[in-house]
């Protein structure tokens, strides 16, 4: 998302919408991690099946139980750098159709194929390619104005252009390249100003024309930002996705990107609802839900301090779960833009902040186990999960409370990747700041 779409998210009004210590991670090390280039080798396909997070009516409060927490669910957009992450998004990465065919030629693959040796190294299981971004070339229009250059928010001139660069990519990157994107927020101008109808028509071309050359290949819809009042009839999201239907819905995933305001976690649920609502009233099938660009939005250009940070990036994927998403990517390991609340790396973009370290710690408490759902009494919540040991992750949503460890605690672990002794039955105070206690049984 860019700074000025960012800042236009946050100044949407929102009527009726509803301590732990710091250090790094020892697998994020500073020199673990290589700064961002452009430059090939194959990233396994492996993954487990993703299960398919129900994307029609609201999402429960209380999740199912007994589901595996999939790996891909930890993801990041960034240019393939050691992030902890499991999941990779290509945006931002200097890695656009823009940017691997400036000129009607041939494609500078160069950039692209380094990207996808690094994110093998890094053990990455799932990446993300995003289509987009047209090249002036290619463009039906250009403006001086454009976030990402003259042309790069425009519909290509013919379809021709975007399918035939689509296809190049899906041939090359046959089973390296997991998954597809159709356009990244497109109901944002800054990154698309072509016609909802015309769109979800591409999206139906690229769809079957990918899975004509990798039929394991995902391709996701292209990305739409809810808020109150869009995707209401007329709106430019609900004229793309009448169009998806008019064509039995050709997308393995629907894809939102959200931004809350003033560290309030509980608007995922509430800005993820509309797009939840619209897709129900147009009964669309049950598909996962991608979030293409996880972080918050921050009013005075300031991150937020370093507690809230951490607190801030647990609270993202454990509520994940709850929420309904099978995949969140964070945006980004670099980026250090004003409007984002959160910032994983310093300002070199290589050092990994304490935040960064709280990405690491909620992923290795999660990623793989069995998730047994969540549960809120006495203002605590509690959500449990098998796999390895019985392991219960706590945490209020504002304010502390003191509790009694539940049975089979034996240590509790904050988000800093640090763990001490505690054993059952003993009192122990609860934060916003989620803790795991080893062993615990809800």
């Amino acid at each position: 998302m860019s700074r000025s779409t960012l800042r236009k998210t946050v100044a949407v009004t929102l009527s009726g919408a509803v301590a732990v210590g710091v250090a790094l991670a020892p697998n994020l090390t500073a020199a673990a991690v290589t700064p961002p280039l452009e430059n090939s080798a194959p990233v396994s396909t492996a993954v487990a099946a993703e299960p398919s997070a129900r994307a029609i009516g609201p999402v429960p409060r209380k999740a199912k139980k007994s589901k595996k927490v999939p790996v891909t669910l930890f993801g990041m957009n960034s240019s393939g750098q050691n992030t902890g992450a499991k999941a990779l998004r290509l945006w931002d990465a200097g890695v656009t159709w823009r940017q691997l065919q400036p000129t009607n030629g041939p494609v500078n693959w160069a950039p692209l194929d380094a990207i996808v040796d690094r994110a093998r190294a890094n053990g990455y299981r799932d990446l993300l390619y995003v289509f987009g971004s047209t090249p002036a070339w290619a463009a039906s229009r250009t403006s001086p104005k454009e976030v990402y250059g003259p042309g790069s928010s425009s519909y290509p001139a013919n379809d021709a252009y975007y399918l035939d660069y689509a296809r190049q990519v899906a041939q090359r990157y046959k089973g390296r390249i997991n998954s597809y994107q159709i356009w990244n927020e497109a109901d944002l101008p800054d990154f698309y100003s072509g016609s909802p109808e015309a769109l979800g028509n591409l999206t139906a071309k690229t769809y079957n024309l990918i899975k004509s050359i990798d039929r394991s290949a995902k391709v996701a819809a292209a990305g739409l930002v809810p808020r109150p009042g869009r995707f209401a009839n007329g709106t430019f999201e609900y004229r793309y996705l009448t169009t998806l239907r008019k064509h039995r819905w050709p997308t393995d995933a629907f894809v939102i990107s959200m931004y809350p305001e003033r560290q309030k976690t509980q608007l995922r649920l509430t800005y993820s609802n509309i797009a939840r609502n619209a897709l129900r009233k147009l009964k669309a099938p049950s598909k996962p839900l991608w979030e293409s660009e996880a972080n918050f939005a921050t009013s005075n250009g300031q991150p937020f301090n370093n507690s809230a940070q951490m607190r801030l990036v647990a609270r993202t994927y454990i509520d994940s779960m709850t929420y309904g998403f099978s995949r969140v990517y964070w945006y980004s390991w670099t980026q250090q833009w004003a409007p984002l609340g959160i910032r994983l790396t310093g300002p070199d973009r290589v050092t990994p902040t304490p935040a960064a370290t709280a990405y690491a710690t909620v992923t290795n408490w999660m990623a793989g186990r069995s998730w047994q759902g969540c549960n809120t009494k006495g203002g605590v919540t509690r959500c449990g999960m098998k796999g390895g040991g019985n392991a219960t992750i706590m945490f209020t949503n504002s304010g502390s409370r003191r509790v009694a460890a539940p049975k089979g605690t034996n240590a509790i672990c904050g988000l800093s990747n640090s763990c001490t002794p505690l054993k059952a039955k003993k009192r122990f105070k609860v934060t916003s700041t989620p803790v795991l206690l080893k062993g615990a049984r809800v």
